[in-house]
């Protein structure tokens, strides 16, 4: 199977990449300089040339108070990108598995499952159903795997929240942390093997998938401090109403992942081993 990821220079996009190479897969990555999103034709001229059998569409603008700021760029790469990619891949007789959000969901009665109605309250939100209405569309063969909160160790990527408190902290530097942003952190190298096990168990439709458990931002926060020795006074407590972001967030959100369970015969890793497994990456063993 020829799999093509967008995306690849990415933080689960290069997640993604290295987990295939190591199965014995052939696999290609297609980075923003093959591919503008909000380009169309190179996006068709990148994943032509790529001629993929799968593609699994990581690509993406995540700054959520960024999209809620600037929409119409939100809309030209969150939407219409995906629907571009969705489009060619229907000409070249690819599937399609988009990576989406929990911000599909207003946060008000989480954890949800594949079932319940998406209900945005930020822009960011509403592009990534957009694009996850564009996959399903263009052919029942196209999975859509909703993550959310992702973590772990990457070379040269954005920091993710779990390494930029590891950064905060470790140098002294207090953090404001919200108390009440529930959600199941997912640790990103568990995230790629769940997505090419889906692939190989020959899933479609929508499916969820992240962390083992349910934990506060705050309660992230505090095993964080705890896991790198660092002074748990540095972490201030917080409502996510005092943080001054732009765009709202869904506060009690999470996801069901009962039906990646059942398929993968696994529970997704939980918050404690992942921490374990990041750390173990920074130093250089894993």
């Amino acid at each position: 199977m020829r799999l093509v990821v967008t995306g690849s220079t990415g933080f689960l996009g290069g997640k993604l990449l290295r987990a295939a190479g190591k199965r014995g897969w052939d696999v290609v990555g297609i980075s923003r300089r093959e591919a503008d999103l909000a380009d169309g034709e190179t996006v068709r001229r990148a994943l032509v040339g790529a001629d993929p059998e799968v593609v699994v569409h990581t690509a993406a603008w995540t700054d959520v108070d960024g999209c809620e700021r600037d929409r119409d760029r939100a809309w030209r790469v969150n939407a219409e990108g995906t629907r571009y990619v969705a489009e060619t891949c229907r000409e070249l007789g690819a599937k399609v598995v988009y990576v989406s959000t929990d911000c599909v969901f207003d946060g008000e009665a989480g954890p949800y499952g594949e079932g319940d109605p998406p209900h945005p309250i930020n822009y960011y939100g509403w592009m990534k159903w957009a694009g996850e209405l564009a996959v399903l569309g263009a052919s029942e063969e196209n999975l859509v795997v909703r993550t959310m909160v992702l973590y772990g160790w990457g070379e040269g990527v954005r920091p993710n929240f779990v390494l930029w408190l590891m950064g905060e902290l470790s140098q002294g530097r207090a953090v404001r942390i919200a108390t009440d942003q529930w959600g199941n952190p997912t640790f990103a190298d568990d995230l790629a093997e769940a997505i090419l096990d889906l692939l190989e168990a020959g899933c479609r439709g929508m499916v969820h998938y992240a962390g083992g458990d349910f934990w506060t931002r705050y309660e992230m926060a505090l095993e964080v401090a705890q896991g790198i020795g660092a002074d748990e006074g540095l972490i201030r407590p917080v409502k996510t109403s005092q943080l001054g972001q732009v765009a709202k967030r869904p506060l009690r959100s999470g996801l069901k992942t009962w039906t990646a369970e059942r398929v993968l015969g696994r529970r997704p890793v939980g918050f404690r081993e992942g921490l374990e497994r990041t750390m173990a990456q920074a130093r250089g063993e894993g």
